[in-house]
């Protein structure tokens, strides 16, 4: 008996929770309730709409067919075969699609309803023609899908050259949901969005949410391969999905964008966060042992997303980009349709850059938390001792101190023994590479602070993290932290900007409660943003970055009580005529000041 055919008849509920197979609604122009039915199947939920073994690594193919009233559309994973009458109602429609490759029973999805896309193709050939991309939208909508099409179609041609593996399926879809419950989700061949994440209007959107839709397109583009293409065993493994994903996607957008310098704002933003979340005590590992289904949904965090992103572009970035995704290609191939374990990964890496990556990564997969690197000069004054151990934001706390981070570049550094030269200027971590913390006795910092135009942004935004986390520890002064900024009044730089935005904050949220320090903090950061606020206020034609940065400190002197700001805020917003980048900062500083938050400016204009 070669095969056998099992027949399963069964009936399941169209849920309305944003899991499983779903219903979503949404208003037309004539104020009309209308429906799209659309499924999400990550992590358990393909179970709740199918009979099926719903595991990663019970691969199978799909072939689907749905029937629908005529005046309805249907997209599932792969191309339409065929679309005839159905026999059972003359009114309705049988969908049938192509049958898919092997794949993992989340991946699988369909949606319903009426649709109007984009489309464009590919720039290079698959299979011998250029592979068709759609973004997919409500009707009305889809003209604010176009910048999103860009993305997808400059993300598969960049993904599939390198990664030497062309893009396995014969189209791509992409849809906007009116009800999504996460940003994006990778359903192969058709990725599913909330709407904010995939649609962008040029004259309406901000700078910001530009980059946010280039990142969550390319991210989930990136996911065709690992993820579908190749899929993780189990979902202990999560962290192999989207730690990678979210480090590609990134360097997608860089690809498209390399005048946004997106990497700095990784480093500012993405990197950042998951050190202050893994400075917790109670923080966990990036790869987590995972028992039950229901366990499944708790690890999707930003220990998973971004402490692994960070991870996997340290590994990346000490081995060399080229080399590292020539082990990820290799890794890929042998794998292809099938399941993988990270170790599979951290092997295929190691075999091509000649370092047991696999056993120099394992504490920081397995292992909570991460280093600081204490570093003092000794005595003769021209050797300096580095030391490591656990950083935890509470301060002193007794740690596990049996586990030795790698750290690239540095570890023949790491004993008490051995020194290295330091008669000159040194700064450690370069461009903010390491995911850990450095902090300096005195004396080596006071020689950093004085040398800040030898540092790269990406340096500074470390520097200014490290500093401000090490004051909060009670490892070096408060008083390092704003000698340090007060240093920084000229960068131009976005990401500088945010990330001392950030730390100043979060020192005035410590002290909200004593009102005499928090207006001293008030009065430094007003003397602080003011200058290269006035400075960019007048300037035109503001460049991506120029935007972002004008908006920010815009923000951040009004809040702090600039009237030069508060004034323009108040004329812009009766104006009628707030720039998309402006909008959050003219609300924000209205909203921060006793003179302007009332209901008399408010009511004033409509907006």
């Amino acid at each position: 008996l070669k095969s056998v055919q099992v027949v399963v008849d069964y009936s399941g509920i169209i849920r309305t929770d944003m899991a499983g197979f779903y219903t979503s609604n949404y208003k037309n122009e004539k104020g009309e309730t209308k429906y799209i039915l659309t499924t999400q199947f990550e992590s358990t939920d393909a179970r709740s709409a199918f009979p099926c073994f719903d595991e990663p690594n019970c691969k199978a193919s799909f072939t689907i067919s749905i029937e629908v009233p005529k005046d309805l559309q249907v997209l599932s994973n792969m191309p339409l075969d065929k679309e005839v009458v159905a026999d059972s109602d003359k009114e309705n429609k049988l969908f049938t699609f192509c049958q898919t490759p092997k794949m993992s029973t989340y991946l699988v999805a369909w949606a319903i309803g009426q649709f109007e896309y984009v489309e464009c193709t590919t720039t290079r050939d698959y299979n011998g023609s250029k592979l068709p991309i759609r973004v997919y939208t409500i009707p009305g909508q889809s003209h604010t899908g176009k910048y999103a099409l860009e993305t997808a179609q400059s993300a598969v041609d960049y993904l599939s050259s390198i990664f030497e593996i062309d893009y396995p399926l014969p189209k791509l879809d992409l849809l906007a949901v009116p009800q999504f419950g996460a940003n994006a989700m990778e359903n192969w061949g058709l990725v599913m969005f909330r709407s904010t994440a995939l649609l962008y209007h040029p004259e309406k959107s901000s700078a910001l949410y530009k980059q946010k839709v280039s990142y969550v397109v390319s991210h989930e583009i990136a996911h065709s391969w690992f993820g579908n293409y190749c899929t993780m065993n189990w979902w202990s493994d999560l962290w192999l999905n989207e730690s990678f994903a979210t480090y590609v996607g990134w360097l997608c957008v860089d690809n498209m964008h390399p005048e946004w310098d997106v990497f700095t704002d990784f480093i500012s933003g993405s990197m950042q966060t998951a050190l202050d979340l893994d400075s917790l005590k109670n923080s966990h590992p990036i790869e987590v042992q995972v028992y039950h289904s229901n366990e499944i949904d708790e690890i999707f965090d930003a220990i998973s997303y971004l402490k692994g992103g960070s991870v996997v572009r340290m590994v990346a970035e000490s081995i060399g980009v080229e080399l590292f995704l020539k082990g990820v290609s290799n890794y890929l191939k042998k794998y292809s349709f099938g399941n993988a374990k990270s170790d599979d990964l951290w092997d295929s890496v190691s075999e091509v850059s000649g370092k047991n990556i696999t056993e120099l990564v394992e504490p920081w997969i397995r292992a909570i938390g991460y280093p600081a690197l204490k570093v003092v000069k000794n005595k003769d004054g021209k050797t300096i001792n580095i030391t490591q151990q656990r950083f935890l934001v509470e301060g002193a706390t007794k740690v596990d101190d049996s586990i030795t981070w790698w750290i690239p570049n540095v570890d023949n550094m790491l004993t008490k023994e051995k020194v290295i030269d330091a008669q000159n200027f040194l700064k450690l971590n370069k461009d903010t590479a390491g995911f850990y913390r450095v902090f300096y006795d005195d004396e080596l910092f006071e020689n950093i602070v004085q040398n800040l135009g030898k540092l790269s942004d990406n340096d500074k935004i470390g520097l200014i993290a490290d500093t401000s986390a090490g004051a909060r520890a009670g490892i070096i002064k408060t008083s390092q932290f704003l000698k340090l900024v007060s240093q920084m009044k000229s960068e131009t730089h976005v990401s500088v900007w945010n990330e001392i935005i950030e730390r100043l904050n979060i020192l005035k949220n410590a002290f909200f409660s004593d009102e005499e320090i928090s207006e001293k903090l008030i009065l430094f950061s007003r003397d602080l943003y003011k200058n290269k606020f006035e400075e960019l206020i007048k300037s035109a034609n503001l460049d991506f970055n120029g935007q972002r940065l004008a908006s920010a400190l815009f923000e951040q002197a009004g809040i702090s009580q600039f009237n030069v700001a508060v004034t323009k805020a108040l004329s812009i917003y009766q104006s009628k005529d707030i720039k998309p980048h402006f909008k959050q900062a003219v609300y924000r500083i209205l909203l921060a000041n006793a003179d302007t938050c009332n209901d008399d400016v408010f009511n004033s204009v409509s907006v």
